[in-house]
């Protein structure tokens, strides 16, 4: 029968595969738990010498220098979540009126020249208003929005010749 001890020996060898697996998926578990603790006294470390730091107790050139390191980057820390709380707390821009709408109560520009004379109380032609400007904004005709023309030409003009 060696086709029966064959099959024993493989599952005898598939078993210690297996079991030897285990072992070591147990072990390599135990080397993390191990590296997380030893990270966790490292920070526990890191925080106490700090405060040693932080009360003037702890005087070591290398440590001072990375705590010196930490209080600036604190300090940064400090600044940019005052600048964040900054940006945070902002309103935004109120709705202005556009420049091409000007404000109803103000005045149309003149002149230095034309005011002084009209404070003075002497009479000022008014200007020539018979070319009276263009809407800036569309205009409504029978209930539909119409883009205006501005032409201060009067004669059409020809399309340029081409060569």
């Amino acid at each position: 029968m060696p086709l029966a001890d064959d099959l024993s020996h493989y599952a005898s060898i598939v078993s210690w595969k297996v079991k030897q697996q285990s072992q070591i998926l147990h072990v390599q578990a135990q080397i993390h738990e191990l590296e997380s603790q030893i990270e966790i006294q490292k920070t526990v470390l890191g925080e106490q010498t700090y405060e040693m730091f932080s009360q003037g107790a702890f005087t070591e050139e290398p440590l001072r220098l990375i705590c010196e390191k930490i209080n600036t980057l604190i300090a940064q820390k400090a600044e940019h979540q005052n600048e964040l709380d900054l940006l945070r707390s902002q309103n935004p821009p109120e709705k202005t009126q556009s420049p091409a709408a000007p404000a109803e109560d103000a005045a149309p520009e003149q002149p230095q020249e034309t005011a002084a004379q009209e404070e003075a109380g002497e009479w000022v032609a008014p200007e020539n208003t018979s070319e009276a400007a263009a809407p800036a904004e569309p205009v409504e005709e029978r209930g539909e929005w119409v883009e205006p023309v501005i032409n201060t030409d009067p004669a059409p003009r020809d399309p340029p010749a081409q060569e």
